[in-house]
């Protein structure tokens, strides 16, 4: 090549979408051999559990298998002392001498003591027997747990030698640029979860105050109710005196001619007629004693009012 020759010109685009393909497919090699990574150890880990529950289930059976063989060695041994005592019965009652009624009732004492125990290993045989396919349907299942295993280990491995068979030239100067990016974004998802804590702790502490917030609204609409209820049946009650006080005659004016002698100057000067009439009226007594009543009442709630608002303040400023 002279001096004075061109060149050759690259295609910045082309190599750009070049190194973008090789780079997105490293991504998609990466993210899948996580996930396989992943998918392994959860495998790996359920394995274990499903190995450790079959060899717990195998221990608990071998122990429950050796506890029925030696109940059935001993019933074994229990039916053949029996066998052995039925045929001396039998020798004895093969004599002429030994025919009596107790023999006989002893002899069928035995026979069906001989078949309660009969019994008894028919149903210990089958109890086994349901225990033995108990375990081995245990056993099938650790078997399809195992082949799952090695068939993911094989996937894992078939995307290794994928991955191998990618020109070292290819791959190896953007391994430092794709191993600063899971970096970054490691630590991104480090803070993000911190700030999720944060978020979540924060959530917790307003619901908190939206809860301690609406039983006090819940607390005054029901004191609000109970003060509208009370005032009703004050009106009520004030509505029927009233009432009641209306519905009485008018009182009779006294005579207008009263000697002058029977009538107490002191008296007559101290107080008109019609005041003491309403001295003397029960209902006008009556009326006055419940506005009274009443309002000792509306500064009894009013009183209560302050002391609730003080402290839903307080507990705000809490």
């Amino acid at each position: 090549m002279t001096a004075d020759s061109p060149l050759p010109r690259i295609d910045a685009a082309a190599l750009e979408e070049t190194i973008g393909q090789i780079s997105a497919g490293h991504d998609h090699v990466e993210r899948f051999l996580r996930d396989a990574f992943g998918n392994l150890a959860g495998l790996a880990d359920e394995f274990a559990r499903q190995q450790r529950l079959a060899a717990a289930n195998c221990r608990a059976q071998e122990a429950e298998f050796h506890r029925r063989e030696e109940q059935l060695g001993r019933q074994r041994a229990q039916l053949e002392a029996t066998f052995q005592r039925m045929q001396e019965l039998a020798a004895q009652l093969s004599a002429p001498a030994a025919m009596n009624p107790q023999a006989a009732a002893q002899f069928e004492r035995i026979l069906n003591g001989v078949e309660q125990q009969r019994s008894a290993i028919a149903s210990a045989l089958e109890t086994a027997g349901s225990q033995s396919s108990q375990l081995s349907q245990m056993i099938e299942e650790l078997a399809a747990a195992r082949r799952d295993l090695a068939q993911s280990r094989q996937e894992i491995l078939a995307q290794r030698e994928l991955l191998e068979r990618i020109p070292p030239e290819e791959c190896g100067s953007q391994d430092a640029e794709m191993r600063q990016r899971l970096a970054e974004l490691e630590q991104q998802r480090g803070a993000w979860s911190e700030e999720r804590a944060v978020l979540e702790t924060e959530l917790d502490s307003v619901r908190n105050r939206a809860a301690e917030l609406t039983d006090a609204l819940d607390e005054e609409r029901r004191r609000v109710a109970e003060e509208r209820k009370g005032w009703a049946e004050e009106l009520r009650r004030m509505r029927r005196l009233l009432e009641t006080l209306a519905d009485r005659p008018p009182p009779t004016p006294p005579p207008l001619a009263v000697p002058p002698a029977q009538a107490n100057p002191a008296t007559a000067g101290s107080r008109p007629p019609a005041e003491a009439d309403a001295a003397n009226d029960p209902v006008l007594h009556s009326v006055m004693a419940q506005f009274e009543i009443l309002q000792k009442d509306l500064a009894r709630r009013r009183k209560a009012r302050a002391g609730a608002q003080l402290g839903s303040e307080k507990v705000g400023h809490a």
